[in-house]
């Protein structure tokens, strides 16, 4: 990051039919990078040594050998040997790895696979199992800080405590406050945009699609509850004069379950001039 330069680290075979690449982490020592990748017929737990694995000390390193070591946490510099980089890419899985984490040691790797919750040596590949599947245990997010990995385990938050067993319930309420009102002017205005933009005909029917915006921004304050709010914009989008067009409000409203599309990127294109060249 200091000098800017990119590095390729791996190249993985993209088949979004089976999934993406995961982000990749580093472990605590900053001499690996751990990622999962449906390269084959599903997603597993891949490492990359950035540095090999042989290791080497300045005179400088061996001098501090005796030191006794202080309570700060060191700053971790990441190096990379880019020698035969390619080469020290490492499978950890065969049977798949539904997410991982880095483990307490900075040599493993927590990681979700079909055995259960496993802690697996990033040089080896070896693997002891921290909590076994069934029992209760279905983890479907993990995170390790502070010395914990606190994962959600069926839908409940939990930490795992190294050398402890099972999992420990993490219990916490949370309240959140939501601006009706503000919320479905933001909705309108999105809907809005996205007719203007992604409408077939950049003419808008020869409708004039800013004045309908002014129109209706006028009485989307007065709408009654969701329902309506969506019934306000069916008629907005009525005003076009177009066939299989409407507005339907989602199933829920409340967020969290699921359901819910995904945004905007909140990127504005002009399609016409895109088009043009």
């Amino acid at each position: 990051m200091k000098s800017g330069k990119k590095i390729v680290v791996a190249k993985m075979v993209d088949r979004p039919q089976k999934g993406d690449v995961s982000v990749p982490q580093f472990l605590s020592t900053g001499r690996s990078l751990f990622f999962t990748s449906p390269e084959f017929d599903e997603a597993d737990l891949f490492v990359v040594d950035l540095v090999p694995a042989d290791l080497t000390f300045s005179e400088d390193d061996l001098d501090k050998i005796d030191t006794p070591p202080t309570k700060e946490k060191p700053v971790v510099d990441v190096k990379v040997y880019e020698p035969n980089l390619n080469q020290r890419l490492r499978r950890l899985t065969t049977k798949g790895c539904a997410g991982a984490a880095p483990g307490p040691d900075g040599k493993s790797i927590y990681a979700v696979t079909d055995a259960g919750l496993q802690l697996i040596n990033a040089a080896t590949g070896s693997a002891s199992t921290v909590l076994p599947a069934g029992a209760g245990v279905a983890i479907q997010d993990l995170q390790f800080a502070n010395g914990k990995l606190y994962v959600i385990n069926n839908g409940a938050m939990a930490s795992v405590t190294a050398g402890a067993p099972g999992l420990t319930p993490i219990s916490f309420s949370a309240q959140y406050t939501v601006d009706v009102k503000a919320e479905e002017n933001a909705l309108f205005n999105e809907i809005w945009w996205a007719m203007g933009n992604l409408y077939y005909d950049p003419g808008m029917n020869h409708k004039d699609w800013n004045a309908m915006r002014e129109k209706y921004s006028k009485i989307v304050p007065y709408a009654y509850d969701r329902a309506d709010f969506y019934r306000m914009m069916g008629e907005m989008m009525e005003e076009l004069d177009s066939s299989h067009l409407g507005a339907n409000a989602p199933i829920t409203d409340f967020p969290g379950t699921n359901t819910e599309s995904t945004a905007f990127l909140g990127i504005q294109s002009n399609r016409i001039k895109i088009n043009a060249k």
